[in-house]
């Protein structure tokens, strides 16, 4: 039996595939399927972000702002899907449509901030 927030991951990835590339998850490249695993990557963090913000003026919290001017930000993707919880769900899901994560994450480019640009 599929697990639920697996097969909802995974129509969402499908839904995305078909409405930003015109095509299935069967014909997508590994470029194709990282795109639409980091665009609903995207609308989970966003949502979440969107009920937190929501919750903390509701309550009348303030907030503090703190910048730094030296990050090392890497690669992203399996970091926000290890931070949302979902790094299992969406190992399977992309899995049940022929690729794996570790492939597509590896796609991903290094943003190269935090070591002087060079």
């Amino acid at each position: 039996m599929k697990n639920t927030a697996t097969t909802d991951i995974q129509q969402s990835i499908e839904s995305k595939l078909l409405r930003y590339q015109g095509i299935s998850a069967k014909d997508a490249t590994p470029k194709q399927m990282y795109e639409a695993v980091c665009l609903v990557v995207r609308d989970l963090l966003s949502q979440k972000r969107l009920n937190y913000k929501r919750d903390i003026r509701g309550k009348g919290y303030k907030q503090v702002y703190y910048m730094s001017m030296e990050f090392l930000m890497g690669r992203s993707l399996k970091n926000h899907l290890f931070n949302l919880g979902l790094t299992d769900q969406v190992s399977k899901a992309v899995e049940n449509m022929g690729f794996k994560l570790d492939d597509l994450a590896e796609l991903e480019p290094d943003a190269g901030l935090g070591n002087g640009g060079l």
